[in-house]
């Protein structure tokens, strides 16, 4: 797993006073899954981190080359878009990022 925090929010991992390391939610949640775990990770954290306010939550399928990319929406996960090969993956959350997935899953 990989989160990202706006940097305005970092202060959220210092002032943390639990085991889990910071308050609040992260503003991205890349999750890179393995057949073991799909099912968990598709569904069990996809539902955590839409009640928890991770604005956007990547699913990452080695696989199948491909990540599909999820944003709160009045509390409810929608699809963004599912990104291939020959895709370039986008996010509002960090201005002018772009992730050209090929480049993801290259040897």
């Amino acid at each position: 797993m990989i989160v990202f925090y706006n940097p305005k929010k970092l202060h959220l991992l210092v002032e943390s006073k639990d085991d889990k390391g910071c308050l609040g939610a992260p503003d991205i949640i890349i999750e890179i899954v393995s057949p073991s775990s799909i099912k968990h990770d598709v569904e069990t954290k996809f539902s955590l981190y839409q009640e928890a306010g991770v604005q956007e939550y990547w699913i990452v399928f080695p696989s199948d080359k491909a990540v599909q990319q999820f944003i709160l929406t009045e509390e409810k996960y929608i699809l963004k878009g599912i990104y291939t090969q020959d895709t370039v993956l986008t996010t509002s959350i960090l201005q002018g990022f772009q992730l050209n997935i090929k480049e993801v899953f290259e040897n």
